[in-house]
């Protein structure tokens, strides 16, 4: 018996494009169905975080959008939930709106936006992140919120000859947690060491009589 091929061609082009419409309009019901879930603000915490990640996850190129969206929700729970979903898929927008997130007004959500931006390691997210070390929203009073010592850990790991009078500055501040850490990072840059109970205050004076500051 003959195969036409060119039957079979045609058949195997419409059973795939029967194909692709189903699986698309799975996928536009799916996304549909996650992110009116994520939306519903009666809905407990767990179940909109979850349906936000599943709409990212069956977002196309423009249902994204309204998963971006979520950066500006109330709840500070569903922000962070955008930057998990972002994470996951892979997407360079996790970094995007990380920056947007930095300064967010909740704290658990501006920690997880300092742990996404420490992966890039360029200077643009070093600048950032150091303007962020001494806002406001990082203190209760003169106390430091763990999300300091968070940002510093990160700038002190690779410190710049250029930063050397940011590092200095920070050596006075009230929190010895940063300023030990200011000192580590001193040290790499000019490879001048004190040792001894008093290294911090051999720092603080080392950097004044040198004009570091």
């Amino acid at each position: 018996m003959k195969i036409n091929m060119k039957a079979l061609s045609i058949l195997v082009f419409l059973f795939s494009v029967n194909v692709w419409s189903y699986v698309q309009n799975e996928n536009e019901q799916n996304f549909s169905s996650q992110i009116a879930r994520a939306k519903n603000q009666s809905l407990p915490m767990a179940q909109r975080w979850d349906a936000l990640i599943k709409s990212a996850e069956a977002a196309d190129g423009q249902q994204i959008q309204q998963v971006l969206e979520f950066a500006k929700s109330k709840d500070w729970y569903m922000r962070n939930a955008l930057l998990v979903a972002l994470d996951k898929m892979g997407t360079d927008l996790v970094y995007d709106k990380a920056k947007v997130l930095l300064s967010d007004k909740a704290l658990v959500v501006r920690s997880a936006a300092v742990d996404i931006l420490t992966r890039l390691e360029n200077q643009e997210v070093r600048n950032l992140l150091a303007k962020e070390l001494n806002r406001s929203y990082n203190f209760v009073g003169k106390k430091s919120l763990w999300i300091r010592a968070q940002i510093m850990k990160n700038l002190v790991k690779k410190p710049y000859q250029s930063e050397r009078e940011y590092f200095s500055k920070l050596l006075f501040d009230n929190d010895e947690e940063i300023s030990l850490m200011s000192m580590k990072a001193l040290e790499k840059i000019s490879q001048v060491h004190f040792d001894g109970e008093k290294a911090l205050d051999s720092w603080k004076k080392f950097v004044k009589e040198q004009k570091w500051l």
